[in-house]
C-alpha cells in the first residue's frame, strides 16, 4: 500500500505541472490537490513538497467561488506544517493574511481565529513595516475576544502591543481612546495592574485633553486614577499634576462643588509637605474657599483651611488685602463657636497690624478692637496687650465723631 502512494504521488508530481500551463484546468487541478495531500500528509519528508502544493493550489482556490471551507481547511493544514520550519515568517504572515479575511464571515470561526492572530501578531512583532496590518489585525482581534470569557489577561496584553504601536503613529488619538475605554475596566477589576493603569491614565489623559467634548471622561480618568495613585508612593509630583488638569475642567461644570473640595482638600494635603508650592496652594485656597461658604456643615474645614492658608500669606508680599479678607471670613464663622477665642485673638492680633498700615480701613479696625477687647476681658492676663489695643483703637478713634462712648462701653 506505501508503495501505492508512492506511485500516486510520483504521478500527481509529474501530471500537475503540466495542467498547470493548461488553461480551463483549475477545477482538475484543485481535485488533484484535494487527493494528493491527503496521501502526502502521514508520509515523512514530504513538508517542503506539501508546502509547494498549497502554495500552487491556494491561488486557484482563491478565484473560485464556494471554496471557503476548503480554502481555511488548507490554511489551516499548511499553516501546522509551516510553523515548525525556519525561514517561513513572511510566507505565513501572507496565509495569515489571506485565511483570516475568509473565516470572518463564517460563523463559528471565533476560537479559530483567535487561534490565527495569536500566532501571527508574535511573527508580525519583529518584522518592520508591518505596524499598520498589526494594528488591524488587533482591531480585528480585540472585538472577537471581548465577546468571549476567561480571556482578560490575553486582551490586556494585547492592548498593551496595540497601544505600544499605535503611539508614534500619527491620526490614531480615537482609535487609541477607545482602546484605552475598553482596557481600563478590564484591568481595573485585576490585582497588580496599578502601575500598567497608572500608566495608560498618563498616556490617554493628554490625548482627550486635546479634544472637545471628552471633559466627563477625563474626569471620570482623573478620579480612578487618582483613586489608585494614592495608596502608592512616589506619586506625590504626578498626582499634584492631575489635580492641576482636573479642577479647572470640574470647575466649568455644575454639580461638581462636592467633588471638587475633596479634590482641594487632598492636594493641598500633599502639597503642604512640598517646597515651592505656596503659590499654588494660595490659589487652590482662593477657589476652595468660596465654593465651601456656599455649602452648609463646612465652617470647621474652612476655619481649617484659613489656619493653613493664613500663614502661607504672612509671608509673601502683595497679599494684604487678601488677607484681611480672609480674616474677615474666618473671624464671622469662628464667631458664632465656641472654643475660639484663643484662635480668634490671635487672628485679631495679626489682623490689625496690616490694617493699620492701609487707609480707609478705620471703620473695619474699631468693629475688629470692639470684637477683640469683649473676648479679651473675660480672661486672664490680658491686661498689656487690652491697654494697647484701646491706646491704638483710640487713636483712630479720637478724630471720629461718636466713637469715645462705644470704646469706653
Amino acid at each position: 500500500m506505501v508503495g501505492k502512494n508512492e506511485e500516486m504521488l510520483c504521478w500527481y508530481q509529474q501530471a500537475l505541472p503540466i495542467a498547470r500551463l493548461m488553461r480551463g484546468r483549475d477545477e482538475e487541478m484543485l481535485c488533484w490537490y484535494q487527493q494528493a495531500l491527503p496521501i502526502a500528509r502521514p508520509m515523512r519528508g514530504r513538508d517542503e513538497e506539501m508546502l509547494c502544493w498549497y502554495q500552487q493550489a491556494l491561488p486557484i482556490a482563491r478565484l473560485m467561488r464556494g471554496r471557503d471551507e476548503e480554502m481555511l481547511c488548507w490554511y489551516q493544514q499548511a499553516l501546522l506544517i509551516a510553523r515548525l520550519m525556519r525561514g517561513r515568517d513572511e510566507e505565513m504572515l501572507c496565509w495569515y493574511q489571506q485565511a483570516l479575511p475568509i473565516a470572518r464571515p463564517t460563523r463559528g470561526r471565533d476560537e479559530e481565529m483567535l487561534c490565527w492572530y495569536q500566532e501571527a501578531l508574535p511573527i508580525a512583532w519583529p518584522t518592520r513595516g508591518r505596524d499598520e496590518e498589526m494594528l488591524c489585525w488587533y482591531q480585528q482581534a480585540l472585538p472577537i475576544t471581548r465577546l468571549m470569557r476567561g480571556r482578560d489577561e490575553e486582551m490586556l496584553c494585547w492592548y498593551q502591543q496595540a497601544l505600544l504601536i499605535a503611539r508614534p503613529t500619527r491620526g490614531r488619538d480615537e482609535e487609541m481612546l477607545c482602546w484605552y475605554q475598553q482596557a481600563l475596566p478590564i484591568a481595573r477589576p485585576t490585582r497588580g495592574r496599578d502601575e500598567e493603569m497608572l500608566c495608560w491614565y498618563q498616556q490617554a489623559l493628554p490625548i482627550t485633553r486635546l479634544m472637545r467634548g471628552r471633559d466627563e471622561e477625563m474626569l471620570c480618568w482623573y478620579q480612578q486614577a487618582l483613586l489608585i495613585a494614592r495608596p502608592t508612593r512616589g506619586r506625590d509630583e504626578e498626582m499634584l499634576c492631575w489635580y492641576q488638569q482636573a479642577l479647572p475642567i470640574a470647575r466649568l461644570m455644575r454639580g461638581r462643588d462636592e467633588e471638587m473640595l475633596c479634590w482641594y482638600q487632598q492636594a493641598l494635603l500633599i502639597a503642604r509637605p512640598t517646597r515651592g508650592r505656596d503659590e499654588e496652594m494660595l490659589c487652590w485656597y482662593q477657589q476652595a474657599l468660596p465654593i465651601a461658604r456656599l455649602m452648609r456643615g463646612r465652617d470647621e474645614e474652612m476655619l481649617c483651611w484659613y489656619q493653613q492658608a493664613l500663614p502661607i500669606a504672612r509671608l509673601m508680599r502683595g497679599r494684604d488685602e487678601e488677607m484681611l479678607c480672609w480674616y474677615q471670613q474666618a473671624l464671622l464663622i469662628a464667631r458664632p463657636m465656641r472654643g475660639r477665642d484663643e484662635e480668634m485673638l490671635c487672628w485679631y492680633q495679626q489682623a490689625l497690624p496690616i490694617a493699620r498700615l492701609m487707609r480707609g480701613r478705620d471703620e473695619e479696625m474699631l468693629c475688629w478692637y470692639q470684637q477683640a477687647l469683649l473676648i479679651a476681658r473675660p480672661m486672664r492676663g490680658r491686661d498689656e496687650e487690652m491697654l494697647c489695643w484701646y491706646q491704638q483703637a483710640l487713636l483712630i478713634a479720637r478724630p471720629m465723631r461718636g466713637r469715645d462712648a462705644n470704646l469706653l462701653q
